[in-house]
C-alpha cells in the first residue's frame, strides 16, 4: 500500500498576500498596456524645460530640490518669469 504525498499548500499568509498584490499587478499592467505607444516618441510642449534641460534631475546631489523647489525656476530667462502663460501646462 503506498500513500501518495498529500499536495503542499501554501501557508494562508501567502495566498493572501499573492491575492492583495493582483491588485497593483494589474494595475501596473494596464497602465503599461495604456502609455506603451507613447514611449518611443519625442518630448513635447513643456518636457523640453522641465526634463531634458533641468539641471535639478541631471545629478541628485541635492534631491530634497527635487520635491521642494519651483519646478519653473530656472527653466526660463528672466523675461519670462512674469509670463502667464508660463504655468499654464499642456496636458
Amino acid at each position: 500500500m503506498s500513500s501518495s504525498p498529500t499536495p503542499r499548500r501554501d501557508p494562508p499568509a501567502a495566498a493572501a498576500r499573492r491575492r492583495w498584490l493582483r491588485g497593483p499587478r494589474l494595475a501596473a499592467a494596464a497602465a503599461l498596456v495604456c502609455y506603451a505607444g507613447s514611449l518611443p516618441n519625442q518630448f513635447t510642449y513643456d518636457d523640453v524645460p522641465m526634463v531634458r534641460d533641468n539641471p535639478r534631475i541631471r545629478a541628485l546631489t541635492d534631491w530634497r530640490a527635487v520635491w521642494l523647489r519651483d519646478w519653473w525656476a530656472g527653466t526660463y530667462g528672466p523675461d519670462q518669469i512674469d509670463d502667464p502663460a508660463r504655468d499654464r501646462l499642456y496636458r
